[in-house]
């Protein structure tokens, strides 16, 4: 589609089961999120550009109306360590620039910080409240806006992630938000939970 290499390195890593033993998102403290750390030699072709990829810009800003967010979005790709990138203001969302665009058929992924390390409300403090049928609006940088319905709202441990439902779902043009959620665990430094908002352009 776009990109891709890092993409089908992921897919790879997640059909070997990697990621049962990796967190994702980590308590800002870490700054990071994780998704894979290793990669594959031999990587399959990517498939074609999507048709609407020259049509779709870089986003730029997400408003989420019915829970008070209207943030900038820093790009992200992956750290040092192969896990993906978080935002490094807690006040902003991050996009992550190896998958897909929001607006793109395939599956976009914004993350975004739970809260602050003194505990004060992030960005994302309250996407657990979201219910389905809320709009999500991505912003790109032409200034074009591509507007989702939430499908769902759902929690998993923090372990347990479904990492290729998040990042490589092709079928529709989605996109998918996750943060922390859960209990804090402070001998561990991080969150117990993932709490993840599924949506879909309709």
């Amino acid at each position: 589609m776009k990109k891709l290499l890092a993409l089908t390195v992921l897919l790879l890593i997640v059909f070997a089961g990697l990621i049962a033993q990796r967190n994702f998102l980590l308590h800002p403290e870490q700054k990071q999120a994780i998704i894979s750390s290793q990669t594959q030699a031999n990587t399959p072709t990517p498939p074609p550009t999507s048709p609407v990829a020259d049509e779709v810009s870089i986003p730029r800003s997400i408003s989420i109306p019915a829970i008070g967010v209207n943030a900038p979005l820093e790009t992200v790709a992956m750290d040092s360590q192969g896990r993906m990138d978080v935002p490094h203001d807690a006040n902003d969302a991050a996009w992550y620039s190896l998958g897909y665009r929001p607006g793109e058929k395939g599956s976009a992924v914004i993350d975004g910080h739970l809260d602050t390390v003194t505990g004060a409300p992030a960005v994302f403090w309250n996407i657990k409240n979201l219910q389905p049928g809320n709009t999500i609006t991505v912003t790109d940088l032409k200034g074009k806006n591509y507007t989702f319905t939430v499908i769902k709202v759902a929690n998993f441990p923090y372990d347990q992630v479904p990492m290729q439902q998040l990042f490589a779902s092709n079928d529709k043009r989605r996109l998918h938000l996750i943060t922390c959620g859960g209990t804090w665990d402070q001998g561990t430094h991080n969150y117990q939970q993932r709490t993840v908002v599924y949506s879909e352009m309709l």
